[in-house]
């Protein structure tokens, strides 16, 4: 099957063929022959607010009444992403759907022609691109949103729709306010929560709450375990992770990551051999999911909130590892404008004098730090030597380090509780 729309040479984006629908179960209709499927919801690759979504979904519905057309509410969605978006089935003239389509800024529409489920391009002329059946991309939900084959009465886990859920999580946030993403939102928990205030929030009854709440606060559920019950979530993935392991019980915590739709989440993730249990709390989010500005600003906000309470750098055990310049920009602003309680850089001093292979300016040390947090070995060799002095620190107390000596000294010390970063002794 060709993904090309071949009158433009250009290629139709891999996620609408990824597209199922679903209706409620009491909306179950004989379908027409031929009908088209459109959305007025921001098109492949743009951004709307979701004000702008409702009010364009509105204004398609008015125009397909004033139409006087047979009309049939479906919502298309991604079974990988999770995110969805409410449209309409109508009878319309191909060519008509198309014009329908361009009048509200979309880049394409379905159109079904004997259950033949098909794309095309909303301008004149477009290629119709085959996709498979209709009726077998059709999912039937019922009112707790999930398929009536998979409804089980006594699991009140099956009870819980992704809907209520979703509106339960996002009603705990509000806009961040220290975080700047242009383009992109950046949100902070109005109090704290976890995901199993969210589970027992969105649960259908008292009854199911009463079922569920024993299980979600005494056992630890972490994020791998509760995507087998919710299945919106995706994309679970670590950002930041702090271990121990020269110690009798070894453990590991920091920060991790999921998606629902199209906005990110972060949470911290536990330390499961230690005494944290329950679900995991959620330490803020992010839209769009793919802004990866967004999401930077998202996870070093959350540092700055939370690294004392749950032993990020610089309070941690013995390591850490995630992207570097990550790592930098969270333990800067950590040390620099703290949401609460300041660090001290005395300490991120004392590590760096107290680790052997980049005391006395080691050459095998320094590159090695260089390498891994690309910061240049000139100004790294700088940093220490001035650490070793002391000039660091009495030049951060009058306020006249630059930026770039602040970066420095940071990637030293991060260089000592990075994991296998340690090289062999050059001698020096």
């Amino acid at each position: 099957m060709s993904t090309t729309d071949e009158s433009r040479g250009e290629p139709l984006h891999p996620a609408y063929f990824q597209t199922r629908f679903r209706q409620e179960a009491d909306q179950r209709t004989d379908w027409p022959e031929q009908f088209a499927i459109i959305s007025a919801h921001a098109t492949t690759g743009e951004r709307w607010s979701a004000e702008q979504n409702e009010a364009a979904h509105e204004a398609l519905g008015h125009e397909l009444e004033r139409l006087d057309v047979w009309i049939e509410s479906v919502t298309g969605y991604s079974p990988e992403t999770g995110h969805a978006e409410p449209s309409y089935a109508a009878v319309l003239p191909l060519d008509e759907a198309r014009a329908l389509g361009r009048q509200f800024r979309q880049d394409a529409i379905f159109h079904v022609h004997a259950d033949e489920l098909s794309l095309t391009r909303c301008h004149e002329g477009a290629q119709v691109v085959p996709v498979g059946s209709f009726r077998e991309r059709l999912d039937s939900v019922n009112e707790y949103g999930h398929s009536d084959a998979s409804m089980d009465d006594d699991d009140p886990w099956l009870r819980i729709s992704d809907e209520r859920f979703r509106a339960s999580i996002d009603a705990r946030l509000v806009d961040d306010a220290q975080a700047a993403a242009e383009g992109g939102r950046v949100l902070q928990p109005q109090a704290g929560f976890t995901i199993g205030d969210v589970i027992l929030d969105a649960a259908l009854s008292p009854d199911d709450r009463a079922s569920l709440a024993p299980d979600l606060e005494s056992g630890y559920w972490p994020m791998d375990d509760l995507v087998e019950f919710l299945s919106w979530i995706s994309g679970v993935g670590t950002i930041i992770e702090c271990s121990v392991t020269d110690s009798m019980v070894s453990s590991a915590w920091g920060l991790g990551q999921f998606t629902i739709g199209n906005r990110g989440y972060v949470y911290y993730i536990t330390d499961y051999e230690g005494f944290d249990h329950g679900t995991p709390q959620v330490l803020g989010a992010w839209e769009p999911v793919d802004d990866q500005v967004a999401k930077h600003e998202c996870v070093v906000s959350c540092c700055a909130r939370t690294w004392d309470a749950i032993g990020l750098p610089p309070l941690l055990g013995q390591w850490v590892s995630g992207d570097p310049d990550l790592l930098i920009a969270c333990l800067l602003r950590v040390l620099t404008e703290p949401v609460g309680r300041r660090a001290s850089w005395d300490g991120i001093v004392d590590t760096i004098l107290s680790t052997e292979w980049l005391h006395f300016r080691s050459r095998a040390g320094l590159a090695a730090v260089s390498e891994h947090f690309s910061i240049p070995y000139v100004r790294l060799s700088e940093a220490i030597r001035s650490v070793e002095a002391s000039g660091f620190l009495s030049r951060v107390a009058s306020d006249e380090t630059s930026l770039t000596e602040r970066e420095a000294v940071a990637a030293l010390y991060l260089g000592c509780l990075t994991w296998a970063l340690e090289p062999e002794p050059d001698g020096s």
